[in-house]
């Protein structure tokens, strides 16, 4: 699973995620549409928080604050 965390208003957006099966996996990705949202459940709301909180992503390197 991969989201997309906008620390700008706190949300968050699922990016793709892969189903595995007996022939396989499958990987779904929504790169081109993503959907941003207000995290909800838990888990959603420690991952913004980690990673706005912890992280600072630019021109796609990441460096702890």
């Amino acid at each position: 699973i991969e989201y997309v965390v906008n620390c700008q208003d706190r949300s968050i957006a699922l990016s793709s995620f892969g189903v595995q099966t007996d022939t396989g996996t499958k990987v779904f990705s929504y790169d081109n549409r993503l959907y941003f949202y207000k995290p909800s459940m838990v888990i959603d709301s420690n991952l913004v928080a980690s990673t706005c909180n912890n992280r600072v992503a630019m021109n796609g390197m990441a460096k702890a604050e």
